[in-house]
């Protein structure tokens, strides 16, 4: 069976916002950050990745508290930016194609002991990913996920988050699922997601 591919989880469509500065993320602020940290344990030391690292602020921050971090985007133009704003940091960014791309070797099996998807799972092919996220995660690791609840979260369109069933649906998929809110309101969600708990 073949996926297809929205435009919107292309290379192409990326570079052409990021290109127009069409792209405004919602920033990394103190809250999150402290938050991801306390609910993911993570230590100096230790390997994470960051998927649809976008222009690096998420990797650069984790990359601050000790760890050894890559960032992976689809796009070339954030990619350029990440490497450019973050050079002094333990971070190494590159541009990969998690959708359709090879899997390159620094990808390798039990690697790293942090996954992050900040507000980009919707745009991946989620079978595909979940799957290498499974092989990429050392024992004991953990997939954090950031994400808009479409219901919850006012101008987000069709392709902008996930919604509440999803959500649940992706929890249910493993042995430990935890989850917290960035916002009073719900609308941005995390979750904490292991199969051999910490």
């Amino acid at each position: 069976m073949t996926n297809v591919l929205n435009e919107n989880q292309t290379p192409d469509y990326w570079n052409d916002l990021y290109l127009k500065r069409a792209v405004l993320p919602r920033p990394v602020d103190d809250f999150e950050a402290a938050m991801l940290r306390a609910y993911t344990e993570v230590r100096p030391g230790m390997r994470a990745l960051d998927v649809g690292c976008g222009m690096g602020e998420l990797a650069a921050r984790i990359a601050g508290w000790g760890l050894n971090v890559t960032g992976i985007d689809f796009s070339l133009i954030a990619i350029a930016r990440a490497n450019a704003a973050y050079r002094d940091v333990n971070a190494y960014f590159d541009v990969l194609d998690v959708n359709a791309g090879a899997i390159p070797l620094y990808l390798e099996p039990s690697s790293f002991d942090l996954i992050c998807c900040r507000m980009s799972l919707t745009f991946l092919d989620q079978a595909r990913f979940l799957g290498d996220v499974r092989r990429w995660l050392a024992p004991r690791g953990t997939l954090h996920v950031t994400t808009l609840v479409r219901e919850l979260a006012p101008t987000v369109t069709e392709n902008r988050g996930m919604s509440l069933e999803e959500i649940d649906a992706l929890a249910s998929q493993w042995k430990s699922a935890r989850r917290y809110h960035l916002e009073n309101d719900g609308s941005v969600t995390c979750l904490v997601l292991q199969d051999e708990p910490a």
